[in-house]
Formats: structure tokens, C-alpha cells, sequence
């Protein structure tokens, strides 16, 4: 048997409106603070998958070097020995896919142009790093300030795109 305590004046206790209404701003509040903060970390995530990437591919880069006489991968286009460029990595860059392909396979690619992977080297395939353009969550892990020296194919690259984070072989 289901026994309802009263009070005094002979009503059953019960929370009021004003209560509960209390009880669901504050559950409102904190999962509030909990997508927030969730969010965030998918930020950060995505940056140090970022970072990482071009860590990878500046290490497959390092290995191509040493066993390919000395020399960076190159588009086969002849070129101004002492100038550099730069090409996007992404699947609309076979050559440089061919050529990591067995350091690294497959090699990262980022879909989002605004916060893409570069390759800059140098024409005669002495010099190179990689370049990633933008992160997500700021600039708190860029490392490209323009009052530092920067290596060559980053000092060139930067004259004519935005970096953030780069990567020297």
C-alpha cells in the first residue's frame, strides 16, 4: 500500500513550479557548457591531426631525399634552379602521390582548401618543407612568424600565401 505523506494543513508535499523551473535552467546550463567544451576538443583534434600530417609527410619527404640521390620530388617541369614553388598536396597532385607512395601511403590530404597542405621546394630539389595554411583553433601552434628567419621555400611561400605551420626538411 502507497502511503502519501501530508503536511500539517493537509496537502501533499510536492516541488513547485518555481523549483523545477530552477532544476531545468541549471540542466540547460550545463549541457550548454558540455557541447561548448566538446566542440573545442573536436577543434583541437583536428588541428593536431593537422600537425601531425605534416610531420608524416616532411618524414616520407626526409626518407624520398635520402634514397633518391639527394634530391626532393619534383613535377618534372624544368624550372629556374634557384627559384621555388609550391604545389597543393591533394589527390589533384599525382606526381607527389606517386612519389611517397612507398613512404607513405596513402599521404594525408586535407578536403578543406582554407586549411590545405603545401609542398614548397626549391627547382633543383635541394630545399623543401611542408606548409599547412590555416588551424582551426587559432593561432596558438603556428609557428610562422614573419620576424623569424624562416627556411628559404617558406620565406618564398609566404610572400604570396598565408601560412601557419611549417614543417622544414
Amino acid at each position: 500500500m502507497l502511503r502519501v505523506k501530508k503536511t500539517l494543513a493537509g496537502r501533499v508535499k510536492s516541488f513547485t513550479l518555481v523549483e523545477l523551473l530552477v532544476v531545468i535552467v541549471i540542466i540547460g546550463i550545463v549541457s550548454t557548457m558540455v557541447v561548448v567544451s566538446f566542440n573545442q576538443s573536436r577543434v583541437r583534434a583536428r588541428d593536431n591531426k593537422r600537425i601531425s600530417d605534416a610531420n608524416l609527410i616532411a618524414s616520407a619527404l626526409g626518407q624520398y631525399y635520402t634514397g633518391s640521390l639527394r634530391s626532393y620530388p619534383l613535377p618534372g617541369v624544368a624550372g629556374d634552379s634557384t627559384k621555388f614553388s609550391s604545389a597543393i598536396i591533394s589527390s589533384g597532385s599525382p606526381w607527389f602521390m606517386t612519389a611517397l607512395n612507398s613512404y607513405l601511403a596513402p599521404v594525408p590530404s586535407e578536403p578543406d582548401a582554407k586549411y590545405a597542405y603545401y609542398y614548397a621546394y626549391r627547382n633543383d630539389g635541394k630545399k623543401a618543407a611542408v606548409i599547412v595554411l590555416g588551424l582551426e583553433g587559432g593561432t596558438s601552434k603556428c609557428n610562422i612568424n614573419a620576424t623569424d628567419a624562416l627556411p628559404d621555400p617558406v620565406a618564398e611561400f609566404i610572400k604570396t600565401k598565408a601560412a601557419c605551420y611549417y614543417v622544414s626538411i
